[in-house]
């Protein structure tokens, strides 16, 4: 992914919250300098605005080791001491490592009581990142008044354009409106480059074909050719309009039928090293010859970068259990696939065709 491609590598690469990164590399400083302003540092501001890009930027800048743990898979006392015991109390020969707590919002009344303890025993430096700080301050009030306080605050749009536009020209893609998308993305620059990876405009030759392909799908009469398109950005396409075509699929919510594909193919991608085989695309045109005619009529279109979705916590404890994922991915997939939130409340387990 275009996130990991260009995730920057050093501080000076950060774009944007240039007074938090001076915070942030001045405390490191205190460190080297065996005169720590303060054990932790604690990091809060909206999603995709850097804050764990820094983190590990800092400890490049300062050939620092790093011990990260994710608090959304990790989140009670035992398990946060069980991993954190040896690092707070043993530091490597002469360096240190970077303790990075990410999605502290996550952790238990238990786990953030616990942490307190072991930051102040810490013979390392600590880094908490947190989206909503408001949620650990109802708990305890020890990062207030022990950590030191850095917002990252989201990125304006100027700053937006110019890390997009050049990922744009990198990667040589023709993007049809990059403001629109800087404005969905509501200053989550993450968020901006997924999509920037997912919009780039195909060749009119291939739209039309894979229009042809999917009216023929809706209609009910295809009959599963699929030798002059590219079937993985035919299910996109697919994907991006059927619920304006469907209510059901066989009884099936369309978002629950969809939704029973995307889990399905992401056991094979796990299962088989992020590649789909030849059977199984066999099996989603199996699935896709045998639909029913289109219950509702409208303009088939490629797909768009969705308008920006704020993703609530009540929404990611309700469905990750459902996904069988951890918080954290469960967060990570509602972004990137927003119509999930409109999952009917049963849960089925009727055939998928």
């Amino acid at each position: 992914m275009l996130t990991q491609k260009y995730n920057p590598r050093s501080l000076f690469d950060i774009a944007g919250n240039s007074e938090a990164i001076s915070l942030l590399r001045r405390w490191a400083s205190s460190w080297e300098a065996k005169n720590p302003a303060s054990k932790s540092v604690f990091l809060y501001g909206s999603p995709g605005n850097g804050k764990t890009s820094c983190a590990i930027a800092l400890a490049n800048d300062f050939n620092w080791e790093t011990l990260e743990i994710n608090a959304s898979d990790k989140r009670n006392a035992t398990e946060i001491v069980k991993i954190l015991s040896h690092a707070i109390y043993f530091r490597p020969w002469k360096t240190r490592t970077l303790i990075i707590i990410d999605e502290a919002d996550y952790l238990t009344k238990g786990a953030l009581h616990a942490l307190e303890s072991l930051i102040d025993e810490s013979v390392n430096p600590i880094i908490i990142i947190s989206n909503d700080q408001y949620a650990i301050n109802k708990v305890t009030d020890y990062f207030k008044t022990n950590s030191l306080m850095i917002n990252f605050r989201k990125l304006d749009s100027k700053t937006m354009l110019k890390v997009l536009s050049n990922i744009a020209q990198s990667e040589c893609l023709s993007i049809p409106d990059l403001n629109k998308l800087i404005d969905y993305s509501s200053g989550d620059l993450r968020y901006a480059i997924n999509n920037i990876d997912n919009i780039d405009v195909p060749p009119k030759e291939l739209t039309d074909n894979i229009f042809s392909v999917v009216h023929k799908i809706f209609a009910g009469n295809w009959d599963g050719d699929i030798s002059d398109v590219d079937f993985e950005f035919l299910w996109k396409v697919i994907k991006y309009n059927m619920p304006n075509f469907y209510n059901d699929i066989y009884g099936i919510n369309v978002y629950e039928w969809l939704s029973n594909i995307d889990l399905i193919m992401d056991k094979v991608y796990t299962n088989y090293g992020g590649k789909l085989s030849y059977r199984f695309w066999r099996y989603i045109i199996t699935s896709l010859k045998m639909l029913p005619p289109h219950q509702k009529t409208s303009k088939i279109e490629i797909p768009k970068f969705e308008s920006y979705v704020n993703i609530q916590e009540s929404d990611v404890d309700k469905l990750a259990p459902r996904f069988h994922m951890s918080k954290s991915k469960t967060y990570k997939t509602l972004k990137e696939f927003p119509f999930l939130l409109n999952l009917p409340k049963r849960k089925t387990y009727k055939t998928l065709i």
